[in-house]
């Protein structure tokens, strides 16, 4: 009799064994590490931040305690509609400084007055392979959100359809 000496793969357990939750547990997870002031390390999903954060990048948070939210910042926040985990960018601090107007790069709306009270976290570090991604998240970040509150990324996206492929390799040097 033979025994097969692969492991069986679970739905919560990738290959590199890497654990994958979502929802309520990742929420749950993120809290529980941010409140103990440790950082907290995830895979990115989705577009909405892209080009600065790609699908894929891992992404370092760290804790609000006592950080200064201001314009310009990468936020992880529970979405004041759906009750989701968002990472978006704080495009806009609200007068009575207590809300934020929060949007996607490559999104075409905002996401609302996301209060103080649902911002988890900030985005410290982002890695692309065995990069760091200083971009976005410097000093470039207040033109960042200049150029975000005109959809200016979401009309790039948009072009980036019609540009050629050969053309698209030699701009995605230079981001």
């Amino acid at each position: 009799m033979k025994h097969n000496h692969k492991q069986e793969q679970s739905g919560y357990a990738r290959q590199r064994g890497e654990i994958s939750i979502s929802g309520d547990n990742l929420i749950s997870l993120l809290n529980s590490v941010l409140d103990k002031r440790a950082d907290f390390r995830f895979e990115a999903k989705g577009f909405s931040m892209s080009p600065f954060i790609r699908d894929g990048d891992i992404l370092t948070l760290s804790g609000t305690n006592s950080f200064s939210i201001d314009a310009g910042y990468v936020v992880a926040f529970i979405h004041p509609y759906n009750k989701k985990l968002v990472i978006h960018r704080v495009i806009k601090k609200c007068k009575c400084g207590n809300h934020y107007i929060i949007k996607g790069d490559n999104a075409p709306g905002i996401d609302g007055a996301v209060s103080r009270e649902d911002i988890i976290g900030y985005v410290k570090k982002i890695e692309r392979g065995k990069k760091n991604i200083y971009l976005g998240l410097g000093r470039g970040r207040r033109l960042i959100v200049y150029l975000s509150k005109m959809n200016f990324f979401v009309k790039l996206f948009f072009l980036g359809k019609c540009i050629p492929f050969s053309l698209k390799q030699r701009i995605k040097r230079f981001i």
